[in-house]
């Protein structure tokens, strides 16, 4: 009779530990499916920074681009006569910038040629620029209102003015602003010094 007791409660245990297991197996396949999905944001962030990245190293070459159309520009306008230059040519620093220095003309999106900013269309990308004398006003350019630096440059001969050639060739300093609108809204801005 002890025998017959002891079986009968030995069953009921493995009765009642059925339903243990099922609960024990659904609170892995959660775990594992929570795992599982952060694994995929994990790569999905992880994909994004190395084409952003990559995005950044493409964007070189077209600001490259954009830098050797203002340089050209300045051999092809009188740029210290201030007169029928290119709508993208500024007398002065834009006062209208971001913390970063850039123009706020630039800081929307460009997928077309406009008026105040130069465009060139690269493959697909899309590159925006401004250039900026820096100065602060569009007087002739003197020691106290503009940048200068040192050396001979195309502005230098262009400006004609008496003092800047007093000052040893010195040349008036251009900030040319540039923005890189690539695929997936992603954007690259770059900044290059001339005179």
């Amino acid at each position: 009779m002890n025998r017959f007791f002891y079986t009968h409660k030995t069953q009921r245990v493995r009765h009642s530990e059925r339903g243990m297991v099922l609960i024990v197996t659904l609170l892995i396949l959660v775990a594992m499916l929570l795992v599982s999905t952060a694994l995929l944001r994990s790569s999905d962030t992880s994909v994004q920074v190395v084409s952003n990245l990559s995005f950044r190293q493409a964007a070189e070459a077209p600001t490259n681009i954009a830098v050797e159309r203002v340089i050209r520009d300045f051999s092809d306008f009188n740029v210290g006569a201030l007169t029928s230059l290119p709508d993208h040519f500024y007398g002065r620093r834009q006062t209208d910038e971001s913390p970063e220095g850039i123009p706020q003309l630039l800081l929307t999106r460009r997928t077309a040629p406009g008026s105040g900013y130069g465009f060139i269309p690269v493959s697909d990308m899309n590159v925006s620029y401004v250039v900026e004398r820096m100065c602060a006003d569009d007087s002739p350019p003197t020691a106290t209102n503009c940048m200068l630096s040192s050396g001979g440059s195309a502005a230098v001969e262009n400006h004609n003015d008496a003092e800047i050639g007093a000052a040893g060739g010195a040349g008036v300093v251009h900030r040319v602003s540039i923005r890189v609108d690539g695929v997936r809204e992603t954007t690259v801005f770059a900044q290059a010094f001339i005179n």
